[in-house]
């Protein structure tokens, strides 16, 4: 496409930018010689490309224990899959080990650090707001931290998906990888469970989350990650429409 980026600063850099940079050229000397401009037609003045918004560090601050505690007995008296849950792909025993409760027809699930403490509830709303949103948060704690599963700690290689919920239901088609679900394209990521893995990078195929992707990226090469890979974005959906609409074991193929 003509460009070049570097996921270890996050620099972009165009054709011209190369030109003038490191080769050395005025700016009318390269937009000639890439045919953008002529001796008779001064050049633009380029805008200077800004770099890519800095990702944040998780919160790691726990919530109180007894906020803990009661949505455990909650999520222990589940009978059956929430509504907000129906066609993600996850059955009864899944929202067991995620530690799922029922609020009427929404689902309200834990937010686990990388050290397993639960540091965010979160509701799934079965019928969005007016606004559009399907979710909120149901504790007064702050920050938005990413969901790590279980094994993120253990786990030679770690994916980083879009959504803590795609998060859970793609830990749930892979067990043994460690996945860290974060909190939406701008959400901070466990800089800490990140380094000396491999890393896997999905994100939602606009162009927001591409931007999120190289940010992401950037992001685990410069906190230490072993290498950092990143996966195309499917063209039926995220993690949940794939599990609901094909099984996780398909699920589980495309993130193999």
């Amino acid at each position: 496409g003509g460009h070049v980026h570097c996921y270890g600063c996050g620099r972009h850099w165009d054709l011209v930018d190369v030109l003038t940079e490191i080769r050395g050229m005025t700016m009318r000397e390269a937009l000639e010689h890439v045919g953008r401009a002529s001796d008779r037609t001064a050049p633009k003045r380029r805008r200077t490309l800004r770099p890519p918004a800095s990702v944040k560090e998780c919160p790691k601050e726990p919530l109180q224990q007894h906020i803990v505690d009661t949505h455990q007995r909650r999520a222990a008296k589940l009978d059956r899959v929430p509504a907000a849950f129906h066609s993600r792909g996850l059955t009864l025993e899944d929202c067991h080990l995620l530690q799922v409760a029922a609020e009427g027809e929404d689902a309200i699930f834990p937010i686990w650090g990388p050290d397993g403490a639960t540091l965010r509830l979160k509701k799934r709303l079965h019928h969005p707001m007016k606004s559009g949103g399907k979710y909120l948060y149901v504790d007064v704690a702050s920050g938005t931290p990413a969901w790590c599963s279980p094994t993120v700690r253990t786990a030679d290689l770690v994916l980083v998906i879009e959504g803590e919920l795609n998060g859970a239901v793609a830990w749930r088609a892979r067990p043994e990888l460690g996945v860290v679900g974060v909190a939406g394209v701008s959400g901070c990521l466990p800089f800490d469970a990140l380094r000396g893995r491999t890393v896997v990078v999905y994100t939602d195929a606009d162009e927001v989350g591409r931007r999120a992707r190289e940010r992401w990226a950037a992001a685990a090469h410069q906190h230490g990650a072993a290498s950092v890979l990143t996966l195309d974005p499917w063209p039926d959906g995220d993690a949940c429409d794939v599990a609901g609409a094909h099984g996780l074991a398909e699920l589980a193929r495309r993130i193999s």
